[in-house]
């Protein structure tokens, strides 16, 4: 979408109908939301919704990189919603304990350690 006046205007009364502007359209809905508070708020924090803030964040979860994950700890505390802080967390949690992720262990041919065992074994042991 362009962000001249004559591209919005061409939008509402050119490429969408007036049935659109008053139907729940999931769809047309986050079009509107995603495309008109990004140009609105352009060169600004603000022209990233938190949905995609929340999705640029996403690359850091499958670290098994202390390093990132206490960087990506307080960014997720920052920038996301509460639910996704914390699965955050969780990951983390899981970093800091055993310096990887033990549910990979199989499919990459690393020996788990008893303790990673029976870690395992518990329930919401692996994403």
């Amino acid at each position: 979408m362009s962000t001249s006046p004559q591209a919005v205007l061409h939008f509402w009364f050119h490429a969408s109908t007036p049935e659109q502007w008053f139907t729940k359209d999931p769809h047309y809905d986050h079009r509107i939301r995603d495309q008109f508070s990004r140009n609105i708020w352009r060169d600004t924090p603000q022209a990233l919704s938190p949905v995609q803030k929340q999705f640029m964040l996403m690359p850091f979860m499958p670290s098994e990189s202390k390093a990132i994950h206490a960087e990506a700890i307080q960014l997720f505390k920052k920038y996301t919603h509460e639910n996704s802080y914390h699965y955050e967390q969780l990951h983390k949690n899981i970093i800091d304990r055993f310096g990887r992720y033990p549910h990979r262990n199989g499919i990459l041919n690393r020996p788990s350690t008893p303790e990673e065992i029976l870690f395992l074994k518990e329930p919401n042991s692996s994403f």
